[in-house]
């Protein structure tokens, strides 16, 4: 019987230990990705966030493209050729300084150039404007439900800062613990080593 005990409970401390520390690596990528949105939007002027050939990104309050396309999704679109994008494909595209996301409704060509004329799933008409190639940051590869929702308030500057302040306290904090703990250890040995000074000489 003891045995199993102590089997369970071996078992419950390395569930304990994965969960943990399943949770603290959420809350690291979780800040790295507001600090990332925050620097990039500040230094870039670029609402989301470019890993080279993958974009994250979050959708506005538009809801043209439900229920494809919630405000709540965390969207990763991947850049691709244009030869690849076409009909009825969902692509995240720069127009008037904001990110659309949109469904290409139609694709023509003007003088050897490609134009994309986009349309949300729930608008009956087209939009007006024409997208070129180099407006296009990808096209949809996946979608995060819920995460969006998350993600938008982690993009606040007010959360970012708070996050750093955090991480800094943290920082401090830990310097200190080693710090006590190192002067703990010091005292404790000086301790012994006077204490067996006194036996030798008893």
């Amino acid at each position: 019987m003891r045995k199993k005990s102590n089997k369970v409970k071996k078992i419950n401390k390395i569930i304990f230990k994965i969960i943990k520390y399943i949770f603290i690596l959420i809350i690291i990528l979780l800040m790295l990705y507001s600090m990332a949105f925050n620097l990039n939007k500040l230094f870039f002027k670029q609402e989301y966030i470019n890993l080279g050939s993958i974009a994250i990104l979050t959708e506005d309050d538009d809801t043209s493209m439900k229920p494809e396309i919630k405000e709540s999704d965390l969207i990763i679109v991947r850049k691709t050729k244009y030869m690849e994008l076409g009909k009825d494909e969902i692509i995240a595209y720069r127009y008037d300084e904001k990110i659309s996301i949109q469904r290409i409704n139609n694709i023509k060509l003007d003088n050897g150039k490609t134009y994309y004329i986009t349309k949300g799933d729930n608008n009956y008409y087209s939009n007006i404007e024409e997208i070129t190639e180099e407006q296009i940051l990808g096209k949809l590869s996946f979608k995060i439900p819920i995460l969006g929702f998350i993600a938008k308030i982690l993009q606040n500057q007010y959360v970012c800062l708070f996050i750093i302040i955090f991480l800094v306290y943290i920082l401090i904090y830990k310097l200190r613990l080693r710090k006590i703990e190192k002067r703990k250890k010091y005292s404790s040995n000086c301790e012994k080593i006077v204490l067996t000074k006194q036996h030798n000489s008893n």
